[in-house]
């Protein structure tokens, strides 16, 4: 009787402390064999956590080995994200593995099952005539899952936006129609490979402009682009070229072209950042090219200039 007793109060016992942790989703109890990997949205400008908002969308997470060799993958649907829910991870020691998660991918994009962590790649795909559509607010992270996470029996991969934003503005315009003009983007990079390095050659989208109230021509809106490899250190064919075109019946024209600053430097493109260009044709001389980065969704007003 006693025995059965014992036997009873432990079976109760241990089921209270398993539905404790459920229930709380304590870190102090886990199940040994099960690795559980959490995906956490944060916005780039604010370091808000917007894992809930649902921005990052669906997350595909890639694994690999500490060589960088790929080791698996799955896609985390939105609402599993935005409720928390893990990866539940049984096949294998997570310590030391490398985690590359990219959300809100579209479906407007090339992909190529990765081989290596730098291999494979993301890719804006380029139409007949060359041209690619902007991508998409892509959400990016990578991370190495230390031994102490591995412990514990848990981890978490921090992704954020990853392209870049620019916004263009024009003065010096003869007029004030829309349909006359737009704006050509092009920049060194396409995608990206599962390391988050820019790669795939170069790109180019075209985007439609407006006349603001000062009669300054500014982007329709902020466009997304691939950043730059090295945006605090972009030197040539690193940085964007922005083109201001006039169509035409005989052919549409070139009217401007924005790839260096007046003070020398390239038009870097910072992830999670936007680049905001000011191209000033009100001068007798060429066109003045000016540049200010701001935060994710923040535009530069150069009424000062």
């Amino acid at each position: 009787m006693w025995k059965r007793w014992v036997r009873l109060t432990c079976y109760v016992v241990a089921v209270a402390v398993l539905g404790s942790c459920i229930k709380d989703d304590r870190e102090d109890c886990y199940d040994p064999a099960e690795f559980l990997l959490y995906i956490k949205a944060v916005d780039t400008a604010t370091g808000q956590d917007i894992t809930s908002g649902g921005d990052a969308g669906e997350v595909m997470v890639a694994l690999f080995d500490s060589l960088g060799r790929f080791v698996a993958s799955r896609v985390l649907a939105a609402d599993e994200v935005t409720a928390r829910r893990p990866w539940t991870i049984t096949d294998f020691d997570m310590a030391g593995k490398q985690v590359s998660a990219w959300g809100a991918l579209g479906e407007d994009v090339e992909q190529s099952p990765p081989a290596t962590v730098q291999g494979g790649f993301i890719r804006l795909p380029v139409d007949d005539e060359g041209w690619s559509a902007p991508p998409g607010d892509l959400f990016f992270g990578l991370d190495t899952i230390p031994s102490t996470a591995q412990e514990r029996g848990r981890g978490e991969v921090v992704v954020t936006q990853k392209n870049a934003k620019l916004h263009v503005t024009v003065r010096g315009l003869r007029d004030s129609d829309d349909e006359r003009y737009y704006f050509v983007y092009e920049t060194p990079d396409s995608g990206y490979d599962f390391s988050g390095r820019p790669e795939g050659g170069r790109c180019r989208i075209r985007q439609a402009g407006r006349f603001n109230g000062d009669r300054e021509l500014v982007s329709a809106v902020p466009c997304l682009l691939i950043h730059s490899t090295d945006p605090d250190n972009a030197g040539p064919g690193e940085g964007a070229v922005v083109r201001l075109m006039e169509r035409a019946p005989d052919g549409d024209l070139e009217l401007a072209v924005a790839q260096r600053t007046e003070t020398g430097g390239y038009i870097a493109l910072y992830p999670g950042r936007t680049t905001n260009v000011l191209i000033d044709l009100s001068g007798s001389a060429s066109a003045t090219v000016r540049v200010e980065v701001t935060g994710w969704n923040e535009t530069f007003l150069w009424s000062e200039w």
